[in-house]
């Protein structure tokens, strides 16, 4: 099973399985996580400024947003980022 690792303004919280991550979005607002390897783009209500990190919390460069390709599952065209 996947494990994920998200970084807030709290720190980096992780693994999680798949399950708990989606209670964590609940519970945390957050826009990139650390999906086996991937920075990947996962959507929530209120987001706020979080970086995504390895499994030992080392930040991964996110590319600027403005110039970066559209990610498979990211937010529809137009929303506000």
């Amino acid at each position: 099973m996947a494990k994920w690792w998200i970084a807030t303004r709290t720190g980096v919280s992780g693994p999680f399985d798949t399950d708990a991550v989606r209670e964590q979005v609940h519970q945390e607002p957050y826009s990139w996580v650390w999906l086996d390897g991937k920075t990947v783009w996962r959507p929530a209500q209120k987001i706020r400024a979080v970086q995504a990190v390895d499994e030992n919390g080392v930040p991964i460069p996110i590319p600027n947003k403005d110039v970066m390709a559209p990610m498979p599952d990211g937010p529809p065209a137009g929303a506000a980022l």
